[in-house]
């Protein structure tokens, strides 16, 4: 089956953007669906929003195994640039799905986005020793704990999100104080290059930069993810109510066949290993080494995103009352 991909460049995932694209959902502005599209042998085509590099690899593999043409479905992928930025085009209706950081899901939500969570996309691993995610230091540094990270100026790849906020339950959880941290915003490809000229302290990145990271020097002394549960919610595959009330058969055939993928590329790792170096510029030697995150989950439950709500209310990222079993379709 032939795959599209568009890329759309440079969609600001401002507050600002959020609050007009709620305003225009509240008139009545967006469809929300897909508009009735298929494709000229009759399968529903979707777009589904996608950060460029692993995040949209298990669907990659589950189109060559055949598990969305059985399930009626052709897929365009559009990539973006986070998940924060797939958010509002899916409440316009430019995208059908997004596999979104569950952290920007859960923010949209709470300003009272018509969002709903249909999968899972990506967990993390629950071993200290071995996840996905990391707080990397450079070689030489003082730094040994999470503890340690007080007064120091630590990157993430966006504030307010799961970035600062895992890297302040580590610091917690270690005795530290967390309102001591300096937070600042990089992106991941910068952080080696920060780390080695000494603009930061300590980075918070995911993999392929995890491994990325390693082999310029840095070493990792915390996994965040792994303190905040025993298997932390990390990505969703999410939808707008209005396409779940208008087509609610798409929704669950859509959601089947990636959740299918998901599994699939957690059982055949190294097949999803090639399959990454076909859709991105990664160095076949970080492909290797890279720690992969758990795709095993076949479900994602209101209680995973009652911890990140727990912790977002705890650092004040979300201040107000939310209810996340409305991010659940009954």
């Amino acid at each position: 089956m032939m795959t599209r991909t568009r890329t759309i460049a440079g969609l600001a995932a401002s507050a600002a953007t959020v609050a007009l694209v709620a305003a225009a959902c509240s008139g009545g502005g967006g469809d929300g669906g897909r508009g009735g599209e298929s494709s000229s042998d009759g399968l529903d085509v979707v777009r589904v929003g996608v950060i460029p590099g692993a995040a949209g690899v298990p669907l990659y593999l589950g189109e060559e195994q055949g598990f969305f043409e059985e399930a009626g479905i052709q897929i365009e992928y559009v990539e973006m640039n986070g998940g924060a930025a797939m958010i509002p085009g899916t409440i316009s209706g430019d995208l059908d799905f997004a596999v979104a950081n569950a952290m920007s899901v859960l923010i949209g939500y709470s300003t009272g986005l018509p969002l709903v969570v249909i999968g899972p996309a990506n967990y993390s691993t629950g071993d200290p020793d071995s996840d996905f995610s990391a707080i990397l230091v450079p070689e030489g540094s003082d730094i040994e704990s999470a503890a340690d990270l007080e007064g120091r100026t630590v990157a993430v790849n966006a504030l307010n999100n799961i970035g600062d906020l895992s890297v302040r339950a580590a610091v917690e959880d270690d005795g530290g104080d967390q309102e001591l941290i300096d937070f600042v915003e990089l992106p991941f490809p910068e952080m080696a290059q920060s780390l080695e000229n000494g603009d930061v302290d300590a980075v918070w990145a995911v993999e392929p930069f995890v491994t990325d990271n390693e082999q310029h020097g840095a070493h990792i002394f915390s996994t965040p993810l792994t303190v905040m549960s025993d298997s932390t919610v990390n990505s969703v595959v999410a939808t707008s109510s209005d396409l779940m009330s208008s087509d609610p058969d798409l929704v669950e055939r859509f959601a089947e066949a990636s959740t299918r993928s998901n599994n699939y590329a957690y059982e055949n790792q190294d097949e999803f290993r090639e399959v990454l170096l076909e859709h991105s510029e990664i160095a076949p030697e970080v492909a290797e080494a890279m720690i992969l995150p758990d795709w095993s989950v076949t479900e994602t439950t209101p209680e995973d995103f009652q911890v990140l709500l727990d912790y977002s209310q705890r650092y004040g990222i979300i201040e107000d009352d939310v209810d996340v079993n409305g991010l659940f379709a009954e």
